[in-house]
């Protein structure tokens, strides 16, 4: 629950589109880090950010699939627009 809005309700963190859109990402990575790493290890987002993307694109890249196709569409309307 530390990860979303205090008057978030049990329904709503039980809905997993509410949670995509609300999560706060950055808090669960650093409660995350601090929990696995037993304290040791503090989330950097400028650090670890960049880390996380790169494992992901070398062991899940389909992950990406959707902002790939959200770029592809905003380039081809750009393209389109010099048309």
């Amino acid at each position: 629950k530390d990860c979303f809005s205090k008057d978030a309700t049990p329904e709503e963190l039980s809905n997993p589109q509410y949670v995509d859109k609300n999560i706060n990402a950055a808090k669960l990575l650093d409660l995350l880090f601090a929990e696995l790493s037993f304290a040791r290890v503090k989330f950097r987002k400028t650090k670890h950010s960049i880390m996380l993307t790169e494992w992901l694109l070398e062991n899940n890249p389909e992950h990406f699939a959707e902002l790939a196709q959200f770029l592809r569409d905003i380039l081809d309307k750009g393209k389109a627009a010099l048309d």
